[in-house]
C-alpha cells in the first residue's frame, strides 16, 4: 500500500510490476492511480523505451530531459491525448516519434528530434491522423526536428482543428518537410528555418508565414495529381487542393522562400468549389 502526498486514500499496485517500469511509465501510472492531472519527470540518464508512452487524456506529462537522450524500440515513441511538454535534450528514433490524439497538446521546447538515418528510412516527428481533432503543436525556436525519407509533421485529410506553431528549425531528408493536407491554422513565425523536396504543402486550411521565416525546397521541380499524398516538389510552399475540397488561405509577409518556385499553386480537383486566396506582402 502506498500512500501519496497530499492524497487521504490508498492504492495497491503490484511491486515487481512497478519497478519494471520506466520513470516517465512511474509517473504516469502515479498520476493516473492517485486522480491527478499532472506528472513530471525530469531524467538523469538517457532513456530506451521498449514499449510506447501513452499519455492519456487528462493528464498534462512534463517530461524535462535533462540534457539527455530518448531511443525507441517502438513507433511511435509516443501517443498523447492529454498534454506532453518535452525539453532539454534529444532523440533518435527510426520511426515515428510522437502521434497526436483528440484533444492533445504537444509543445516541443529546447529538444532536437531525429527519426531514421542516412542509412534508413525514417518517419514522422509528428503526426496527426485522421481522428485526431482539437490538436494544438509547438515547435520552439531552439527546437530541432529532422525525419529521414517522411515529412517531418504531417497531418491528414480529414483532420479537425488542428494547429500548428513552427517557430524552430524543421527538416526532411528526402520528402517534405511539412505536409499538410488539411490544418486548421499553420503559423511560421521569424526564427523559423524549413527545407525538405518541398518546404510546405498545404492542401486545406490557413498557412501564415511571418517575415525573417526561411523556406527552402532542395528539390528539381515536378507536379502531379495525387488523392492520396504529396503533388509538388522543389516549391518553398505548395499550394494544392485536396479531395476533401476545403478553402486555402496563403499569407506570406517578408519571408525568404528559396526553391525551382517560391510558391507554386494548382488546382489538380476538377470538381473544385471552394476558394483559394494567396496573399504575398
Amino acid at each position: 500500500v502506498v500512500i501519496m502526498p497530499e492524497y487521504t486514500d490508498t492504492y495497491v499496485r503490484d511491486l515487481d510490476e512497478y519497478s519494471a517500469l520506466n520513470p516517465v511509465e512511474k509517473a504516469l501510472f502515479d498520476a493516473e492511480e492517485i486522480g491527478g492531472s499532472e506528472a513530471s519527470v525530469v531524467l538523469s540518464s538517457d532513456l530506451a523505451l521498449e514499449s510506447t508512452i501513452r499519455v492519456p487524456a487528462g493528464i498534462e506529462l512534463t517530461l524535462d530531459l535533462g540534457g539527455n537522450t530518448i531511443t525507441s524500440e517502438v513507433s511511435p515513441a509516443f501517443i498523447v491525448n492529454g498534454a506532453l511538454n518535452l525539453s532539454n535534450g534529444s532523440a533518435s528514433v527510426p520511426g515515428e516519434f510522437v502521434r497526436a490524439g483528440a484533444g492533445a497538446v504537444i509543445n516541443l521546447d529546447g529538444v532536437e528530434v531525429v527519426s531514421g538515418s542516412e542509412a534508413a528510412k525514417g518517419d514522422n516527428c509528428v503526426f496527426v491522423p485522421k481522428d485526431a481533432k482539437n490538436v494544438t503543436v509547438t515547435v520552439s525556436d531552439d527546437t530541432e526536428l529532422t525525419s529521414y525519407g517522411a515529412p517531418a509533421i504531417q497531418s491528414n485529410g480529414f483532420t479537425q482543428n488542428l494547429e500548428l506553431v513552427i517557430e524552430g528549425k524543421v527538416t526532411s531528408k528526402g520528402e517534405h518537410a511539412l505536409y499538410l493536407p488539411q490544418v486548421n491554422v499553420c503559423t511560421v513565425n521569424s526564427t523559423a528555418v524549413i527545407s525538405g523536396l518541398t518546404g510546405i504543402e498545404i492542401r486545406g486550411g490557413l498557412l501564415q508565414v511571418t517575415g525573417g521565416a526561411k523556406i527552402t525546397a532542395s528539390d528539381n521541380f515536378s507536379a502531379a495529381a495525387n488523392n492520396n499524398g504529396t503533388t509538388v516538389n522543389g516549391a518553398a510552399i505548395a499550394v494544392s487542393p485536396h479531395t476533401t475540397n476545403l478553402p486555402i488561405i496563403v499569407r506570406i509577409y517578408n519571408a525568404e522562400l528559396d526553391g525551382a518556385y517560391s510558391v507554386y499553386e494548382k488546382n489538380f480537383q476538377s470538381d473544385r468549389t471552394a476558394g483559394t486566396l494567396l496573399e504575398i506582402h
